[in-house]
């Protein structure tokens, strides 16, 4: 495939995952992934769970950070419009001062297919 082909195949994946995350939030079996908890949980019992990884890709107009490697199971970070994206000082920040080779530090909810639902995006030095 040449690479906006593939660009294309990415990015349908990627949405492809988010559908298959918003899915299953509403259910109560266990997600596919099994990451370590930090033993903090919200309201509903779901387990937040933090990851630190390198990001590889930021799809802006999906609203998705991929890994380089998965991490704990993760490869992919949603980010809802309730996600917090904070910088290396601790400001606010929007998606796009997030680069690929940045260090990332994530809070969130495991979803399915590899998807963590991020709560929180912190920026590392």
């Amino acid at each position: 495939m040449d690479k906006i082909s593939y660009r294309h195949f990415v990015l349908i994946f990627v949405l492809v995952v988010i559908l298959a995350v918003v899915v299953s939030c509403g259910r109560r079996e266990p997600a596919l992934i099994r990451p370590t908890p930090t033993g903090e949980g919200n309201a509903e019992g779901t387990t937040t769970v933090t990851v630190t990884g390198t990001v590889q890709d930021v799809m802006r107009s999906a609203q998705i950070i991929m890994f380089r490697e998965p991490v704990k199971g993760s490869l992919y970070v949603a980010l809802t419009q309730d996600t917090r994206l904070i910088s290396r000082e601790g400001h606010n920040i929007t998606l796009q001062e997030i680069e690929a080779g940045m260090r990332i530090q994530v809070t969130g909810r495991p979803g399915s297919q590899g998807t963590l639902l991020a709560e929180e995006v912190r920026i590392l030095p």
